[in-house]
This record gives C-alpha cells, structure tokens and sequence, in this order.
C-alpha cells in the first residue's frame, strides 16, 4: 500500500528487469507529468545489474517513487500482478522500462476517463523510437469503441505500456493470466474484458514506443504469435460458440498482419467465418451499439471481404466474384475505401 495516508488517484505500474540501460529515462518521463497525483511502483523482478541502485536513487529523491521486491526472477506476468497488490489507485497505468511517456500521458488519460466514465481500458498513439532514442512510425489504434471491440477478434488494438484502466476492471478480470507466454498477457487481458467493458483510444501520441533487439517484443515474437492464436479462438468460442481450428484463427490474425490465406479453401472458410462472427457481434452488442459505430464495423468487414476477394483473385474468379458482391451488399463504397486503403499502405511501406 502506499507509504501515506492520501491515496493517489494514479497508479503507475512498471516491471523492471535488468533494465539499466533505459530505467532511468522511463522513470524520468513519468515524475515529469504535468498530472501529480500519481505513484510509481517500480517492481524490480530480480534483477542482477544495476537497477535496484538506480531504483533507490529515484525512491530517495521522491516519495511518490515506491519498488517491490521479486526473488527469484518470476517474469512480467507475475510482476505485473505484484504492482497491481501493492498499489491502491483508482486507476492504472501500465508503463515498460524502456519506454517513455510524454509529459502529458496521464493528464490526457485522467481526463479522458473522468469524462467517459463506461470506459474501463484506454489507449493512445504511440511513435516507435529505437534504442538510440530516434523517432520512427507513429501506430494509429481504432478509436471508436464498437470498431475496438469488434478489431480485437483480429489484432491488439492497445500498446501495452500507453494504456490506463480502472482497478475495478482489472479486479473483475482478476489479473494477467499466468499461462501466457512471451507478452501476450496484455492481448489476453483485453480480450477477456471485450464485451464486459467499453474500450477507448486518445487520438494523439503519448508514448514513445521502444522498439530494440532486446525488448521483449522482439526476443519472443514466435512465442506472441503462437499465444495470439490461441487467444483468437477463445474469443471466437466465446462470440459464437465454436471450436475453429488454429489454422482459422490464424487467419483473422493474418488479416491484420499481412499473412494471408493460401488456398481458396482457407479464403473460403475464413470469408464464411467473418460473417458469422459479424452477425453474432452485431447482435449481441445492439443494445449499446450506436449507428456511427455499427457503420465503421460494416466497413472494416467489407474491406477485409476485398482483401480476400483480392487474395483468392487468380485461384478461383467465381470466389472473387462472390466475396467481392458480398462486400458490396455489406457497404455499396466498400470498393474504393478498400482501395484507398492499399494505396496507404504501400505508401508507408515504400517510404
């Protein structure tokens, strides 16, 4: 608990583990906040460098800096859980060791939630920086919470270490779940809360996203992916009720990550998938479901039916054919939105 009285209204937590080499700029960026009524606990997960000395300089400089203890090493799962007992606000801010918040992230936040008091989980822009410090790609995440909800059945639409949640979310989902592997924790936690809670995006930056070789993300991208997979077919039972196979799930995944099917028989089965996850979301969330948001979930479908149809185009014409009037029925534009899409997307990748 904290050391005071006076709870704060913010709880940041951070896992550190051998976390030298950026501990001291990611701390740095959160007592830098232009909100003050915040903690820091920084769980120090046994770390063997020098960490748990530069924790000490922070703790001995302000009180609202607090660490806890891990031995032996018990990983970011068992460390996010730690910080979540041992501190009291009412919110939560996740943050990594190695990432930087801008000095206005959790004033942003706060007000966000205050004013949108059915959001449990937010999130922001992120801009990727590397282990230099350089600024690269600014990721945009869905900001509309029915198309959040709706996107999750195909990609995390949160950066991690840029997200604020209420406690009381965090309590009903009782936690990371200790199974999962190589930071899939956080896609996991989200998509057990889909449905439960309304989800949020404050459309600016601000986090700078550590991108490096020794981050996790990518020391254990296999492992992601494999979890990611496994996360998609829980979701999936839990919408329709049905058992898909890997190889499907792995399919909506891949429509959100460029791994598209490879045979007319997948873009056949993956197309008759959608539709029926769109028809069970659409009804099971119509009672807060507003019209802009059942418009922006219509459109994300047809585009991705052109996608396919576009995918399986020199396989099978007549599944071309059929997907892409499916698409148009969905959305009678969706054509050109599609193509305006891919047009974007090969811009960025060519720059």
């Amino acid at each position: 608990m904290p050391p005071s009285t006076a709870i704060p209204a913010v709880s940041v937590v951070m896992p550190a583990y051998n976390a030298e080499r950026f501990l001291r700029q990611a701390i740095e960026s959160v007592l830098a906040q232009t909100y003050a009524d915040f903690e820091l606990l920084v769980v120090d997960d046994g770390s063997t460098d020098t960490t748990p000395d530069i924790l000490q300089e922070f703790v001995r400089r302000d009180p609202r800096v607090r660490t806890h203890r891990m031995q032996p090493n018990g990983g970011a799962i068992a460390a996010r859980n730690a910080g979540m007992a041992q501190t009291a606000g009412e919110f939560i801010a996740a943050m990594d060791a190695d990432d930087v918040c801008l000095p206005h992230r959790i004033q942003r936040q706060i007000d966000f939630m205050r004013a949108n008091p059915g959001v449990g989980v937010l999130g922001s822009y992120v801009q990727l920086i590397d282990d230099q410090g350089r600024t690269g790609q600014i990721k945009k995440y869905p900001a509309d919470a029915a198309l959040m909800s709706w996107s999750m059945l195909f990609l995390n639409c949160f950066a991690h270490p840029a997200v604020m949640m209420r406690r009381s979310v965090l309590n009903l989902a009782q936690g990371y779940a200790p199974e999962c592997k190589g930071g899939s924790e956080d896609y996991d936690l989200f998509q057990r809360l889909n449905g439960l809670v309304r989800f949020g995006t404050v459309r600016e930056v601000l986090l700078h996203y550590r991108r490096w070789g020794d981050n996790m993300t990518k020391r254990s991208w296999n492992e992601q992916e494999g979890d990611a997979t496994r996360i998609v077919q829980d979701a999936v039972r839990r919408l329709i009720g049905t058992n898909v196979p890997a190889e499907l799930a792995s399919g909506l995944r891949g429509l959100s990550t460029g791994k598209y099917p490879e045979t007319a028989a997948q873009v056949a089965a993956l197309r008759g998938l959608m539709m029926n996850l769109y028809e069970a979301f659409i009804h099971q969330n119509q009672a807060w479901l507003e019209p802009a948001g059942g418009k922006q979930v219509r459109k994300d479908l047809a585009i991705k039916l052109w996608l396919l149809a576009a995918v399986v185009a020199r396989r099978k014409p007549s599944l071309t054919i059929s997907t892409a009037l499916t698409a148009t029925r969905i959305r009678p534009l969706s054509f050109f939105e599609f193509a305006a899409k891919a047009a974007s997307r090969i811009r960025s990748n060519s720059l």
